[in-house]
Parts: C-alpha cells; sequence; structure tokens
C-alpha cells in the first residue's frame, strides 16, 4: 500500500479527523452529516474548491471521519484542507494544513535485508570493498575511481610474466620516468622507418610512391603566357595576377588600370555586384541613438528612408522620430518658432 509517514507532493493522500461537536465542545461528534460542500482544498496560496472526493465517516469508529486527496489536489508545498458545516449546526470548523516534500521514507536506497547497514564516514562518504563487490565475476566499470600506479603496473607485470630489477628497469621506481630509452633505440627507430621506403607493401614505400606521383603529374605543365623560364616557372609581378586557362594552365594577367581596362567578363561581374547591393541587398533601418556626424553611407540613406517611411509626431516643441513598432521613439528634435525665425536643433537619442 502506499505509504503516509510523510505527505508527497503530487501524489494521492489519505488520512483521518476527528470533528468536534458544537452542543458538546468537549467531545467528538458521533456520525457527522457530511455534505460536498462541507470540504474545500487550497494549494498553495491559491483559491479553495471542493474536494474531488467527499470525506465519508468511519463505518468502525463514528467519530472518525476519512478525508481523501488526489494527487493533483496535492500537487503544492502548502495544501490546505478547510473543513465547515455547511448547516452550521452540527460540528465546529477545522482547518488542516499539510506540507508535502518531494520524497518519502520508502523513496530511500535501502538494503533487502533490514538488518543490513552502510558504514558512513564523519565526512558523511560511504567507503566500497572492493573484496565485497557484488558479481566479482562481471567485469566491473571504475568510472571516477582512482587507482595508485604502482598497482596497476605490479598488476600488469604479474600477469604478462615481466620481472624489473636492478638495471633492467624500465621505469625509475620514484620518479616514473623512462629510464631506458637511449639512443641507440632511437637510431634504431629511424632506421626502420627509413628502411620501410624500400620495403614492399610497406607504409614508407606507398607514401613515397603517391609523392612521386604527385609532383610528376605537375610538373609536365608548361606555361602559356610570356615571360617563363626553362623550369616552366611562371614570372608574375607584383602588377599581376596568377590565373589558368581553359586548359589548366598557368597564366599571368594585369590588375592595373582603371575600371575600363578591365576584360569583358570582369566588367561584366563589378556590373552585377553593384546592382546586387542595390536591388537584392537589404539593410535594417537604424536603431534609437544619436545620429553620428561621420557615419557610413548605409546609415546616411537609412535615416532619410526611416524619416520617410516610419511614424512621426510634431508638438510645440518635439519632433519624434518612432521605430518600425510606431511606438518607441528612437530619435527627437526639439524646435521652436518665435514668429520671426523657426529654429529645429540636431536629432539626438529618443531614449
Amino acid at each position: 500500500m502506499a505509504s503516509y509517514v510523510t505527505p508527497k507532493i503530487n501524489t494521492a493522500y489519505i488520512f483521518y479527523v476527528s470533528l468536534v461537536s458544537q452542543a458538546n465542545t468537549k467531545v467528538f461528534q458521533a456520525n457527522p452529516t457530511l455534505a460536498a460542500a462541507d470540504f474545500n482544498v487550497a494549494t498553495n496560496d491559491g483559491a479553495p474548491g471542493a474536494l474531488a472526493t467527499t470525506p465519508a465517516v468511519d463505518a468502525d469508529f463514528t467519530k472518525r471521519v476519512k478525508i481523501s486527496l488526489s494527487a493533483s489536489e496535492m500537487n503544492g508545498d502548502n495544501v490546505t484542507v478547510i473543513c465547515s458545516d455547511a448547516a452550521g449546526a452540527e460540528w465546529c470548523d477545522l482547518a488542516i494544513n499539510i506540507q508535502t516534500t518531494a520524497t518519502q521514507v520508502d523513496n530511500l536506497v535501502r538494503s533487502t535485508t533490514p538488518a543490513n547497514t552502510l558504514d558512513v564516514s564523519a565526512a558523511g562518504e560511504a567507503g566500497v570493498d572492493w573484496a565485497n563487490i557484488g558479481g566479482p565475476t562481471t567485469a566491473q566499470g571504475l568510472t571516477g575511481t582512482t587507482i595508485a600506479t604502482s598497482q596497476v603496473v605490479a598488476s600488469v607485470a604479474a600477469d604478462v610474466g615481466i620481472t624489473q630489477a636492478g638495471a633492467d628497469k624500465v621505469w625509475g621506481t620514484a620518479s616514473r620516468t623512462l629510464t631506458a630509452f637511449s639512443t641507440a633505440l632511437a637510431l634504431s627507430v629511424w632506421d626502420v622507418l627509413e628502411t620501410a621506403i624500400a620495403t614492399a607493401s610497406s607504409i614508407g614505400l606507398k607514401l613515397k610512391t603517391n609523392l612521386d606521383a604527385a609532383i610528376t603529374s605537375r610538373s609536365s605543365h608548361t606555361a602559356a603566357a610570356a615571360g617563363t623560364d626553362a623550369a616552366s616557372k611562371v614570372l608574375v609581378t607584383p602588377a599581376q595576377k596568377v590565373v589558368t586557362d581553359a586548359s589548366g594552365y598557368v597564366t599571368a594577367e594585369s590588375v592595373t588600370g582603371a575600371v575600363g581596362s578591365l576584360a569583358a567578363q570582369a566588367k561584366t561581374d563589378v556590373n552585377d555586384q553593384v546592382l546586387d547591393v542595390l536591388n537584392t541587398d537589404t539593410f535594417a533601418e537604424p536603431g534609437i541613438g544619436t545620429p553620428l556626424a561621420t557615419t557610413t553611407l548605409i546609415q546616411k540613406i537609412g535615416y532619410l528612408y526611416k524619416f520617410l517611411r516610419n511614424r512621426v509626431t510634431v508638438t510645440a516643441s518635439t519632433i519624434s522620430l518612432f521605430n518600425d513598432d510606431a511606438s518607441t521613439v528612437d530619435q527627437k528634435s526639439t524646435h521652436s518658432d518665435d514668429a520671426t525665425t523657426y529654429d529645429r536643433g540636431e536629432f539626438i537619442t529618443g531614449a
């Protein structure tokens, strides 16, 4: 059955009360008359509402009333049950406040054998006895567990039959640094790498073959433009750029001079980019803030379009330019008119 030792939030809860008789406040009312309107429940600071289940008198003890709260009625930190006799003539008012918790005793981790206990240190830590782990024949993951290096080395050495004594030790006992990686060992490794270049199916030979093929395939190209030397290299001056022709050969092409001196395709490309900026690219309107005296052309055009498009209000003293939402003033300016001179000040931020 459910545990009612501690009321749990969002979990059905049952408890019992006895109602005091109005006729004699020294005794509980036997077989009290109970109606749905007599019982309401309020969650936290919410308004009271009728209980989903009307309380019932216990048949075995008629002075005891059973109150059942649903999970939704228990969904709060403070749940208040308000009992008030609607007829007003039989039993006294009663209010019960229930403070819930997220975890009950039933939710605690416990042994299947009640007599077992867990040893906990003064700091609240629970130790682990590696010699008493359940399922010892199954591989155990030791994530987050630190094991002494000396124990791991000793265990591995024993498993593979390694003996380390005296000058034969690979690892220094104290510093754990490599002591036997000599110059001779390094040279031996290098010698193997060099020899592998000529060994069939070795990674060294495959690397050499691929490099040779790549270099050879690229060295066969000749230059199509003037200014090449005997080694088929293209001489490019600072006033030129490197391009390739339809056959993939490298040429040098002038990049100096006026726009009019560009080739036909270059002119078309420049024209397309300019039209793209004018006809396709979009720019956000300037936001709130004081317009700068020195700023970009985009910003200057943006303020003109913003003043033409957006909402503007004019009072006796202030001109206000609104944001796109028509309610936020982005910029404003003061103005005056003494019947001789109309004076409008600079626009500043509307903030």
